[in-house]
């Protein structure tokens, strides 16, 4: 699959980065559940309490997200424990399309890192505006 991301993004294990103690390989990693368009929209219209998080660069996320969505680019995940202090809160991860592997790996990355209720988003930004769906970020401002 053709990666959404620039060609240095730092994966565990990877030089010049190294795993984390107990950080688990590729191959033994928990598959990570996933949540349709239409259930993400239900949980939005509903006000589930639930935290969106956008896996891409910054560039890309002020250029549009979705609705509520926090930016914790992939590269950057080790700093989620400062983003998201809560592990016990439901998170949805999603990048650009689901060609994209960004927000497969930070949501993997998170579930390894303890949060315990990590879904992933694989139409993205893109499946969700194609579905006409609205986005927040400056390309939607008139």
């Amino acid at each position: 699959m053709r990666s959404c991301g620039p060609p240095w993004r730092k994966r565990r294990g990877d030089w010049p980065f190294h795993a984390k103690p107990g950080a688990a390989r590729k191959e033994e990693r928990a598959v990570v559940k996933e949540i349709s368009r239409e259930e993400l929209k239900a949980k939005m219209d509903r006000g589930d309490d639930f935290v969106l998080v956008d896996a891409l660069s910054g560039q890309h996320y002020e250029s549009s997200h979705l609705p509520g969505a926090i930016n914790l680019p992939y590269e950057f995940v080790d700093d989620a424990e400062r983003v998201l202090p809560d592990k016990r809160a439901e998170i949805v991860v999603y990048c650009m399309n689901e060609e994209c592997e960004a927000s497969r790996e930070e949501a993997q990355e998170l579930q390894e890192m303890g949060y315990r209720q990590v879904l992933h988003y694989a139409g993205g930004k893109q499946g969700w505006i194609k579905a006409g769906l609205p986005v927040e970020g400056w390309r939607n401002r008139t």
